[in-house]
C-alpha cells in the first residue's frame, strides 16, 4: 500500500474513531488498541472472536430477561470500577460483582486472569463493527 493510501485508510479509521467516540477529531496515532482493530474490522476472525463472548451473554439476557450485557458493556467502558458500573445502574456493587462473575461462568473465563482483556477486547471490537455498519 503506498503512502496516500495508507494516509486516506487513516484518515477514514480516525473519522469512524471520532465517530463512535462522539468527538469533534481524533488523530490516528492516538487511536490506541483501535489502530490494530479498526483495519481487521471486517475479519470473519474477528467477528467470531467477538461473538463467541458477547453470544453467550445476550443469549442469557434474552431467556431471562436479564441484563447481563449491559452491566458488562459498562463494566469495560469504565474500567471495570464496579462501583461506578453500580451507581449508574442504580444498583449495589455486589450485585455487579455476581452479574461480572455470571458473565464469567457463560463465556468459560471463570477463573481466567485475561478476564478483563478478553471481555474489553470483544466489545471495542463489538462498538466498531457497530459504527462502521452506518
Amino acid at each position: 500500500m503506498d503512502e496516500i493510501s495508507l494516509a486516506m485508510q487513516e484518515a477514514l479509521y480516525a473519522s469512524q474513531y471520532a465517530r463512535m467516540r462522539k468527538t469533534g477529531a481524533e488523530c490516528f496515532d492516538k487511536m490506541g488498541i483501535y489502530r490494530i482493530l479498526f483495519p481487521y474490522n471486517k475479519s470473519p476472525w474477528m467477528l467470531q472472536y467477538c461473538k463467541s463472548i458477547l453470544d453467550p451473554i445476550r443469549n442469557f439476557d434474552r431467556q431471562y430477561d436479564g441484563e447481563l450485557f449491559e452491566t458488562a458493556r459498562l463494566y469495560v467502558k469504565l474500567n471495570g470500577d464496579v462501583e461506578q458500573v453500580g451507581n449508574m445502574l442504580h444498583l449495589h456493587k455486589n450485585t455487579i460483582r455476581y452479574r461480572m462473575n455470571r458473565v464469567r461462568e457463560l463465556i468459560g473465563a471463570d477463573g481466567d486472569t485475561r478476564f478483563d482483556a478478553q471481555i474489553s477486547i470483544a466489545f471495542q471490537i463489538y462498538e466498531i463493527h457497530h459504527v462502521t455498519l452506518v
